[in-house]
């Protein structure tokens, strides 16, 4: 979260974007990377795109997957690991009255891997948390962590890119024939 919130800084300082014009975009694990870097750092970015992301690394371990993922993420068993977890679970981290970028979270209602609460819990945080940006929650009825049939696939890539471009103001024009 800090290496990617410092890359992200790196690009504006650098001059190849701003804050305004950047999206961070990630999924499962990456989801919770991307949960956790606007839950310290709001600021690094415009918009934020979590597919099936893991947002309460506290609760994770009870879930089906969860024991799975122990060696990975920690245990609330161990004081410790606990603490180091609570340290970076996005949900636990969200402030009332910051304004944090604006965020689509996605899930598939049949996932094994990261249940659907978590996305669920996420967006409800972040929707009271009261930020100005938009923060809405994409579910498919069909599908689980990710994948699905083409048309699943391709109707979420447009969802996410209609997101991305109107949060980041991109301008679409029809291509001249």
């Amino acid at each position: 979260m800090e290496d990617l919130a410092s890359a992200a800084r790196f690009l504006a300082e650098e001059g190849f974007t701003s804050p305004d014009r950047l999206a961070l975009e990630g999924g499962s694990a990456g989801g919770l990377l991307v949960y956790g870097t606007i839950a310290l750092h709001p600021d690094v970015a415009a918009v934020v795109v979590s597919h099936v992301g893991i947002a309460d690394a506290i609760r994770s371990e009870f879930s089906p997957n969860g024991e799975f993922n122990i060696t990975e993420f920690g245990t609330v068993k161990n004081e410790t690991e606990f603490l180091g977890m609570l340290d970076y679970s996005p949900l636990h981290r969200i402030q009332d009255g910051v304004p944090y970028p604006a965020v689509l979270s996605l899930t598939g209602i049949n996932d094994p891997r990261v249940e659907p609460w978590q996305p669920f819990k996420m967006t409800a945080r972040l929707q009271a948390a009261g930020s100005p940006s938009p923060v809405l929650l994409r579910v498919s009825m069909k599908s689980g962590h990710g994948g699905g049939s083409l048309s699943q696939r391709e109707e979420r890539a447009v969802d996410v890119y209609c997101f991305l471009f109107d949060r980041l103001g991109v301008e679409v024009r029809p291509i001249a024939h």
